[in-house]
């Protein structure tokens, strides 16, 4: 007969409900949390993890005291989409310096050269699409929740 061990696993699931989505975090994991009444995000490791309670570093908080979670370290999200506002402002910068350099350095009255117009319409159109990606904040409310798993 086999003795029988004792092993456990424990870790932080933050998911959607009803749907497939989740996030699983493990003790030595670094994790971005925003706390209630909180304006910043804190940047922990996870040591442990209790019942209703994720133990850091430095302090211990209750899962009900967490506002929102950044999940921008975690895979699924397009790497670029974080960059999305600096292409968005690069495509409109574009446009505007080729105009000041026809009007003002150039001194040739205002005009529209159809490649620049194209270029930059592409790149900020690609700015703003990839503003509608997934946000990289999770708000624990309404359907997402954050809850402790221990699997024996």
């Amino acid at each position: 007969m086999l003795p029988v061990w004792g092993i456990s696993q424990t870790f932080l699931v933050l998911e959607k409900m009803g749907t497939k989505k989740r996030y699983e975090y493990y003790p030595g994991e670094s994790i971005k949390v925003k706390m209630k009444g909180e304006e910043y995000y804190m940047t922990e490791y996870i040591t442990s993890m209790s019942d209703s309670t994720l133990n850091f570093t430095e302090r211990s908080v209750f899962l009900s005291n967490i506002d929102a979670i950044n999940i921008s370290s975690k895979p699924r999200r397009l790497k670029i989409a974080r960059h999305a506002p600096q292409i968005l402002k690069a495509g409109i910068g574009l446009f505007f310096i080729d105009q000041f350099n026809n009007v003002i350095v150039r001194g040739n009255s205002a005009s529209i050269d159809r490649s620049i117009t194209i270029a930059s319409a592409t790149i900020a159109s690609t700015g703003a699409l990839l503003l509608f990606t997934k946000p990289k904040t999770k708000k624990i409310k309404r359907w997402w929740r954050v809850r402790i798993v221990e699997i024996y």
